[in-house]
């Protein structure tokens, strides 16, 4: 099950009272969806210029992968090392790998 995790991130405890605080401006929902369809606009141009019929980077199958990600040889030792030591599932690797799509 743990391969159905897509990324882990540590993270530190925060004090309730930094939760509360009145004077922090938070970002608003219509910023965060101007990014958010930004980046959806990204993805769709990088698909379509490959002429790969998909949209979104969740969508891309191994086959994708190769086309879209130009990974350093050293970038390529690193996953493997890494796959190997963390044990990887290939569900899991192709995701790791799907990560670095930029």
């Amino acid at each position: 099950i743990i391969d159905r995790i897509d990324i882990w991130v540590p993270v530190i405890k925060v004090d309730y009272r930094e939760l509360i605080r009145q004077d922090v401006i938070a970002e608003t929902s219509a910023a965060i969806q101007k990014r958010v369809s930004r980046a959806r606009s990204i993805q769709v141009r990088r698909f379509q210029s490959k002429n790969i019929p998909i949209c979104y980077n969740s969508e891309m199958g191994p086959q994708h992968i190769d086309t879209c990600v130009k990974m350093t040889d050293g970038a390529r030792a690193l996953l493997g090392v890494s796959a190997e030591r963390l044990k990887l599932s290939g569900r899991s690797f192709h995701k790791v790998d799907r990560k670095s799509v930029v």
